[in-house]
C-alpha cells in the first residue's frame, strides 16, 4: 500500500512539476510574439522608406522610352 501511495505522490508531483514548465513556456512564448509584432511593424515602416526612396529617385531620372525590337 505505501508503494502505491509513493507512486501517486510521485505522479502528483511530476504532474504539478509539468504544469509548472507548461506555465514557464507560454509565458516565455507570450512574451516572444509581441517581439515579433514590433519587429514585422518595423518592416512596414522599411518598406514605405523605401518605398519613398524609389519615387524620389525615379522622379529626378528623365522619361526614356524604350521600344521592343522589331523581328
Amino acid at each position: 500500500m505505501s508503494d502505491s501511495i509513493a507512486s501517486l505522490r510521485h505522479s502528483i508531483a511530476s504532474a504539478t512539476e509539468l504544469q509548472s514548465v507548461v506555465r514557464t513556456m507560454k509565458a516565455m512564448a507570450a512574451s516572444g510574439i509581441g517581439q515579433y509584432e514590433h519587429a514585422v511593424r518595423s518592416l512596414d515602416t522599411y518598406y514605405d522608406t523605401v518605398q519613398l526612396g524609389l519615387r524620389a529617385c525615379l522622379a529626378q531620372q528623365p522619361l526614356m522610352h524604350y521600344t521592343a525590337a522589331m523581328p
